[in-house]
């Protein structure tokens, strides 16, 4: 492609040196003009046009890139252009970010400040509209967390789990603001307990109303017991992720069950991924099952600790360096800290000082 579009712009060149540069639409006009190169060589005008556009983008690049082996066709050469695009969005974005955070003690101070102790949804409010790139949302699951976490002891007692009755409104309140916050074309992942509430998640990600959501529950929720329930009848409020419902999937090597004459022990946890707009991946074609190990529950700062590993590939498919990444449950800061490293620009909130100040130790050691 690269030979074709040089000659066909020779070819134009010498028509114009012979003619001159055409400069009237007059049929009868004197000189040459791109839509007569066309007709000369019996193509489209408007692809001729294109074709020159694009031949100007690789030779703008043509000493970083070797044409004679990259884009051989036409969509080739797009392809790479556009992946050329990306990258220095990407470096500008992390040039940016470094610039925000700071270096040093002054970046520490930065990420100090971004572990916010204030409810999510009241602390998202002060976050501008259509300024965030990433949303990853963990939230208390409401099953009951400090009966089923064997592992769960007083270092835990600023955890605060979500009573079932309020859970609703709480997950609507936050994606809301997710909503809000998030720019067009950006992603988020919400975490969520499989048992009662993989339904009821993902309908409140498409939009679901709080009412609408609690006669689904009551229509999912199995109790052995054949209720006479009115029919669900859907209704949606005006943030409406686009979200499959062929999820993400946590594997473990470990798995707990409260019944385990009956059920067998739970071994993963499940994440959507929705899509503000036309989202596309940052790292595509990876896998939606994660295989990772599970933090030590001897080293755990916090009950639902996600291990490190795997977060740092989460932010991968799902941002770009220099984003701009809300936790609105930061919990241990796992998140907030993995994206920095990645030069990513996090703020999270909790309601515990506790889980903070264990952040901040996490902080100093792990942040250069």
């Amino acid at each position: 492609f690269y030979e074709d579009a040089k000659a066909k712009k020779a070819i134009h060149e010498l028509y114009v040196g012979i003619h001159g540069i055409k400069t009237s639409t007059s049929p009868n006009a004197p000189g040459h003009s791109m839509k007569d190169t066309a007709t000369v060589l019996n193509v489209s005008p408007s692809q001729l046009y294109q074709d020159d556009a694009l031949l100007r983008q690789m030779e703008a690049v043509k000493d970083s890139i070797d044409w004679s082996q990259l884009g051989k066709t036409r969509s080739e050469a797009k392809k790479v252009l556009q992946q050329i695009e990306k990258q220095a969005k990407r470096s500008i974005g992390a040039d940016k970010a470094k610039k925000i955070l700071g270096d040093g003690d002054d970046r520490i101070q930065r990420l100090s400040n971004a572990y916010i102790i204030e409810d999510c949804t009241v602390g998202m409010k002060n976050i501008g509209s259509g300024t965030q790139d990433f949303v990853e949302i963990d939230p208390p699951y409401a099953v009951e967390l400090h009966r089923t976490k064997k592992s769960m002891d007083a270092n835990y007692d600023g955890y605060n789990e979500v009573d079932k009755k309020d859970y609703i409104k709480l997950m609507r309140s936050v994606f809301d603001e997710a909503w809000r916050i998030m720019k067009q074309d950006s992603w988020l992942v919400c975490w969520f307990g499989m048992d009662p509430w993989s339904e009821v998640i993902h309908y409140l990600l498409k939009g679901g109303t709080v009412k609408s959501a609690e006669a689904l529950l009551a229509q999912t929720t199995t109790d052995g017991v054949d209720h006479m329930l009115p029919p669900f009848k859907a209704e949606f409020t005006q943030a409406r992720f686009k979200v499959s419902r062929r999820f993400g999937v946590w594997t473990k090597d470990k798995g707990q069950t409260q019944q385990p004459m009956t059920q067998l022990a739970s071994g993963y946890e499940g994440f959507y991924y929705a899509r503000k707009g036309e989202a596309q991946l940052h790292k595509p074609g990876m896998l939606n099952v994660l295989n990772f190990t599970p933090v030590h529950p001897d080293k755990k700062t916090h009950p639902t600790e996600r291990p490190a590993d795997m977060i740092s590939h989460l932010l991968d498919i799902f941002a770009a360096p220099g984003a701009a990444v809300t936790v609105p449950f930061a919990g241990s800061g796992r998140t907030m800290l993995e994206a920095a490293k990645k030069n990513m620009i996090p703020v999270g909130f909790d309601l515990h000082s506790g889980f903070k100040d264990a952040y901040l130790i996490k902080l100093v050691q792990e942040i250069k």
